[in-house]
């Protein structure tokens, strides 16, 4: 006697959850806001541990590859930023020279509004790593 087949239950895969985008033109740039958001995504650092006084290399350790990515996850966020000059990106040491590179290259392109943050948070102690 054949056994009884249930029939196949409906499987659905789960879809990840893409985070919704704002259309960030015509929008105010918080240059610091952006930049600590995505360092933190990034790097693993708690961005509440991060401020803008931070070299990227000495206090993050931040190389050249994670630098490109930083970038890029930067004009992904914000599509409206014209092209950067990632030589000059290059020779900037801290994300607060970042920040203000972006803010001003965007500004000087015509660009949206720019805001500035509140004030750079105290340096947290550089022993801490994620």
């Amino acid at each position: 006697m054949p056994v009884p087949v249930a029939p196949a239950a409906e499987t659905t895969q789960p879809v990840a959850a893409t985070p919704a985008v704002a259309d960030p033109v015509g929008e105010p740039l918080d240059a610091e806001g952006l930049m600590l958001d995505v360092v933190a995504d990034k790097t693993g650092y708690p961005a509440e541990m991060l401020a803008m006084d931070m070299a990227l290399e000495a206090d993050l350790g931040i190389d050249s590859i994670k630098r490109v990515e930083i970038l890029s996850e930067i004009m992904k966020r914000r599509p409206d930023l014209p092209e950067v000059d990632t030589k000059k990106m290059a020779s900037l040491n801290t994300l607060g020279e970042i920040a203000e590179y972006i803010r001003s290259h965007l500004a000087s392109a015509g660009g949206g509004a720019v805001t500035h943050a509140e004030p750079p948070r105290p340096k947290a102690s550089s022993a801490a790593t994620p």
